[in-house]
């Protein structure tokens, strides 16, 4: 992680604090579902769409403008061919834990209210290969965007349907990709209940 970034997280971070601290006009809560598809084609035809679970925190010290953040879980299972082509498939794991620093935006119509973020994400992630000796892990900081809408169901309750990507390099040589350096970019949709205190 360059310097730049690690500057970003820090402001970022020392943003959600100062939203902590202050009497924020609203803080919401929202337990979300969904599922995350691979940029990359290769990768897609392992895995298919991950399934994903998340609960997130959102601060708004103005009417419009807040700091997000949360917890994004992603898991699945997949099929693949072994390293010498042979037609035997092995089972693979793949699960990924993504903590997000966001930078929110929002405008409210009646009951609707449509958000854009933009920010930072850190995520741990592991693949590892059932029956051989064969795993990866590891971690890395990069960009993270989101646009969402919601419903108000009542003065607390609300509905939320989201779409967010990133772009998460990892740094490591696939075998299954060619021996080229792995990616794991791509869009997640996800829906979910929010309440707001």
């Amino acid at each position: 992680m360059n310097k730049t970034r690690k500057l970003l997280f820090i402001l970022l971070g020392g943003l959600l604090f100062l939203a902590v601290r202050a009497e924020a006009t609203q803080t919401c809560f929202v337990f979300s579902g969904g599922f995350f598809n691979f940029s990359n084609s290769q990768i897609r035809q392992l895995y298919d769409s991950v399934p994903a679970v998340s609960l997130s925190l959102d601060f708004f010290p103005r009417s419009r403008l807040g700091i997000g953040s949360g917890i994004f879980y992603y898991r699945t299972r997949g099929k693949a061919l072994n390293l010498v082509g042979e037609s035997d498939n092995y089972e693979i794991n793949f699960n990924r834990l993504t903590i997000p620093i966001l930078v929110k935006y929002r405008l409210s119509w009646k009951r609707f209210q449509v958000l854009a973020a933009l920010g930072l994400a850190f995520s741990r992630y592991r693949e590892s290969w059932q029956e051989v000796e064969l795993s990866s892990k590891g971690e890395s900081f990069h960009f993270r965007y989101e646009a969402a809408a919601e419903f108000n169901l009542t003065k607390k309750l609300f509905i939320r349907a989201s779409l967010s990507g990133e772009s998460i390099p990892t740094g490591l040589r696939s075998p299954l990709l060619g021996g080229s350096q792995a990616n794991l970019a791509g869009l997640s949709f996800s829906f979910g209940v929010g309440l707001k205190i």
